[in-house]
């Protein structure tokens, strides 16, 4: 399942940029796991994002793979919130 979406917004007035948190539920089972990707449009290595849990604020720790994009191993059935640290 690919989801696309962009999580960064420029104001009106053009001026500055800001990182909304994106939320979303995972069908499934909590007994099967899957991987989710953050992609790097720009080609770089990409840091910064927070992946937790909703239920229980669990920060899920993600690795850098060799193509410089963030992988996380999530569970089916549960809410799941992607964050840009400042």
């Amino acid at each position: 399942m690919q989801i696309g979406f962009t999580h960064r917004y420029r104001l009106p007035d053009g001026r500055a940029s800001y990182w909304k948190p994106i939320r979303f539920k995972v069908l499934g089972v909590k007994a099967l796991s899957c991987r989710l990707r953050i992609l790097s449009l720009s080609g770089k290595p990409l840091s910064g994002f927070t992946v937790r849990t909703e239920e229980d604020q669990q920060t899920i720790e993600g690795k850098l793979t060799t193509e410089g994009q963030l992988e996380y191993t999530i569970h089916g059935d549960q809410i799941i919130e992607i964050n840009k640290q400042q």
